[in-house]
């Protein structure tokens, strides 16, 4: 349940079935192998067991769908005045994110995503 809603707070509604599934379940067994990985020796972090080879298939899995999700949000935002306006109403973080400006800087450096 916590990861779904982080996953929600993260991408809203917008994600795929498919995707929302892959990455709530990249949460959930990565969340689960932080705190045994924090209390291991790095070295054992290494060793192929069960639980580390689980553990580095869900980040890496996590890793390619949440590039694949950016990906796909920031595509349909580019070159789209309305859609990026549409973005950053949908009030989830990777909108925010994506629609983020820097006030410190001018002109075409002023956005802090790139198309």
């Amino acid at each position: 349940m916590t990861m779904r809603a982080m996953v929600k707070a993260m991408f809203a509604t917008r994600l795929p079935a498919a995707m929302d599934r892959q990455i709530v379940d990249g949460l959930t067994v990565a969340a689960s192998g932080i705190f045994r990985r924090t209390l291991t020796p790095p070295r054992l972090n290494q060793v192929p067991t069960l639980g580390n080879l689980r553990y580095n298939r869900a980040q890496a899995s996590l890793r390619r769908t949440t590039a694949d999700a950016v990906s796909h949000r920031r595509t349909s935002l580019c070159g789209h005045a309305a859609a990026s306006a549409d973005a950053a109403g949908r009030g989830d973080l990777l909108s925010v994110l994506l629609t983020a400006e820097d006030p410190d800087s001018t002109g075409t450096l002023r956005a802090l995503s790139r198309c």
